[in-house]
């Protein structure tokens, strides 16, 4: 073990990046990656209202849509722009590089990357471990030139995901469906990340002393967690589960593995819905903080990692539940987000006619400036959409809804066809029942209305479905906690009329003597 005396600073000089060909707007990225099972996504509009990514970079050629570049051509391509920028080629002894789905399983993707680049021979790595992988690639060069054994390190992480989210990728699975008279369309799992994902790369320069001139960072520590000893996988290509069981591709029936498009990416949504905040903030994050001895008013700027707008409010309540709170004008991120208590309002506005005033509160707690704030854009939302007085509730869906609210109106639908009872939670659950209400008005008849919240729109809601709320408390929670207070009366009530006794089977004289 090297004596902590000899151990060395390391300074980030140098950041590049390559994004391939121009920007792809929402409304082309099904033309560029092209169609699963010839026939448009029914929840990609919604997936991408969620998200709130405006634009994205391909590796294919819009005209013919052919491939311009493979992911180790993507990750040479930033570590050139590094070399553009005076670094010398002949300096980098280690080099470092993390995908998450390289361009073959052997030989490893850095020794690929070195390849296409003019420089002498050299230390190369290869990383993954998706999220996390450039990560893992950057502690690797800080690690080297930390120990001394490196005076000048270069770390690259780059994704093509766009190879594996085409259209073609699935030809086999939506031909097998058609063959078996199903519909030809393929796994939420596998059509949700199609409208997330994207290419690039990016590289980092890593040196043992500062620039001469402009700016350095010091890398004081990267600390890399863990918590698959806990948890099944999220996120998983070449693989499937399989009667409980993760089964890789090597193990498969070939015509199995592409009946079921094994090599997709795929992701267990309700497994990260549940999870991300506690597993990438909360533990983490408070383990860290201890550790390091850091504080949240220390921090000046945080780059937190979330693919999708849809996470921004969660993570930063996580912050909240570990008392690590950083205020969001300290946040650094490129992704445009809207909230989803926004998404209910102008839902609901749309759907019940009631004033946007009225039906846009404080969500989790916005103060005065903030709600008259939330309200403005609001407005601008209804200007920009632009519908029709009338509009159908899928155009409304597809223009405010998350992929969250189209889901619970799709599965209100199908528990009234069930003749199930429908316990209606808050704002949000009750907009998607405004819409399953707009197409089935007799759902209404299914449904009992756990309790009235106390965001604005709520009341309008219910008045508008005629509804009669077991509770009104004040409650504005979220997280489903109205309809799981309000259960054990249904519970209770059921009981009553399934297990009390009459007067006739309890031997009540009904005459008075």
């Amino acid at each position: 073990m090297i004596p902590n005396n000899t151990l060395k600073n390391v300074y980030l000089n140098r950041t590049a990046a390559f994004l391939p060909n121009a920007p792809v707007g929402n409304d082309a990225i099904e033309a560029v990656l092209g169609m699963a099972g010839e026939l448009p996504s029914r929840v990609r509009r919604m997936i991408l209202r969620s998200n709130g990514i405006q634009t994205r970079h391909y590796a294919i050629d819009p005209d013919n849509r052919r491939a311009t570049h493979t992911n180790a051509e993507l990750a040479a391509e930033a570590v050139r722009r590094l070399f553009a920028q005076g670094i010398k080629p002949e300096d980098i002894t280690s080099l470092s590089c993390a995908t998450s789905y390289p361009d073959q399983t052997m030989p490893g993707h850095g020794v690929m990357v070195h390849g296409l680049l003019d420089m002498p021979s050299c230390e190369v790595l290869s990383m993954a471990g998706v999220c996390a992988a450039g990560m893992a690639a950057m502690k690797h060069a800080y690690n080297a030139v930390r120990t001394g054994e490196h005076a000048h390190a270069v770390a690259a992480a780059s994704e093509n995901a766009s190879a594996v989210m085409r259209g073609e990728v699935f030809q086999h699975e939506t031909d097998h469906k058609k063959l078996e008279n199903a519909s030809p369309e393929i796994g939420f799992e596998k059509d949700f990340l199609r409208w997330m994902l994207s290419d690039g790369a990016g590289a980092a320069y890593l040196s043992d002393r500062p620039n001469s001139d402009g700016l350095s960072l010091k890398i004081r520590w990267i600390e890399l967690l863990s918590y698959a000893n806990e948890m099944p996988p999220c996120m998983y290509a070449g693989a499937e589960f399989r009667d409980g069981v993760f089964e890789g591709w090597k193990h498969a029936d070939p015509e199995y593995s592409r009946r079921h498009s094994l090599m997709a990416v795929k992701q267990d949504v309700k497994l990260l819905n549940e999870n991300i905040v506690r597993y990438t903030v909360e533990k983490p994050l408070a383990q860290i903080a201890a550790k390091h001895g850091i504080r949240a008013d220390e921090i000046d700027w945080f780059l937190p990692h979330y693919s999708s707008g849809f996470f921004r409010d969660r993570l930063s309540d996580g912050l909240k539940n570990i008392g690590f709170e950083i205020p969001q004008e300290k946040w650094f991120t490129n992704l445009y987000t809207k909230g989803n208590t926004g998404s209910a309002s102008l839902i609901t506005h749309l759907l019940t006619g009631a004033s946007l005033d009225d039906c846009v509160g404080r969500g989790t707690g916005l103060d005065d400036t903030a709600l008259a704030h939330k309200k403005a854009l609001m407005k601008q939302a209804i200007q920009r959409a632009g519908l029709p007085a009338h509009a159908d509730v899928t155009e409304i869906l597809s223009e405010f809804g998350g992929f969250e609210i189209a889901m619970m109106t799709g599965a209100l639908l199908a528990g009234a066809e069930r003749g199930m009872v429908l316990l209606a939670d808050g704002f949000i659950a009750t907009s998607a029942l405004l819409a399953a209400h707009r197409i089935a008005p007799a759902i209404a008849d299914y449904c009992i209305f756990s309790h009235c919240s106390a965001e604005a729109g709520h009341r309008a809601q219910i008045r508008f479905l005629g509804g009669n709320p077991l509770l009104d408390i004040g409650m504005r929670l979220g997280e489903g906690t109205g309809a799981m207070v309000a259960f054990p009366i249904v519970r209770a009530a059921v009981a009553f009329l399934n297990e009390m006794a009459s007067f006739a089977s309890a031997g009540v004289s009904k005459h008075i003597r």
